[in-house]
């Protein structure tokens, strides 16, 4: 996890680690990752800063 800090804003880089997954259709246990996306959550401001958390998760 990061955390940027400025005076107009804060944001938060974070990703979830996992080391492997069933699979949805077989319940085969997986390792590897086909992909996976950035997804970016906007909070309402906080003492006039904007708050902003950057979620990597996998698809």
């Amino acid at each position: 996890m990061s955390v940027y800090d400025t005076s107009k804003s804060l944001d938060i880089v974070a990703f979830l680690p996992s080391s492997s997954a069933r699979c949805p259709h077989c319940s085969i246990t997986s390792s590897s990752r086909h992909s996976s996306y950035m997804r970016k959550i906007a909070d309402l401001p906080v003492q006039s800063r904007s708050i902003t958390i950057y979620l990597k998760t996998a698809k």
